[in-house]
């Protein structure tokens, strides 16, 4: 079996999310459904996320403007703001599209998103640079 494309996903999310929250992905799924992490790895980091067409930054706020809609998905969504303030993201561009959220999918869903992004921020002692 070829194991290039897995292999360019695991280095495209390692680099993304850190090698932690990618450890937790493969080792959360293993016992109960292991293809799930491959179909992850192969499917959104090497079919998506290596695509040349957007950047990687670009791409971080977009999934987190996608999981704070869905209102579903909080590790998901920590760990994709986690992997924006990775690539460059400010704190204030991560608020500034969860504002975004908040006029085209609810103030609910914005608010929880907001919630998780002041918990990734307090854990990266990142929350007394927010200046709005």
């Amino acid at each position: 079996m070829d194991n290039s494309r897995y292999e360019a996903g695991l280095a495209k999310a390692k680099s993304v999310i850190g090698d932690k929250l990618v450890d937790k992905l493969l080792n959360d799924f293993k016992d109960v459904a292991p293809d799930m992490s491959r179909f992850v790895i192969e499917h959104v980091w090497a079919d998506l996320f290596c695509r040349p067409e957007l950047d990687v930054k670009t791409r971080e706020l977009a999934a987190i403007s996608s999981l704070a809609t869905l209102g579903s998905a909080p590790l998901q969504l920590k760990a994709h703001i986690n992997g924006a303030l990775n690539v460059g993201c400010t704190p204030e561009e991560i608020i500034e599209v969860l504002l975004q959220v908040m006029a085209l999918a609810g103030v609910p869903a914005a608010m929880n998103a907001i919630m998780s992004a002041r918990e990734v921020f307090q854990e990266r002692d990142l929350l007394k640079s927010v200046s709005r």
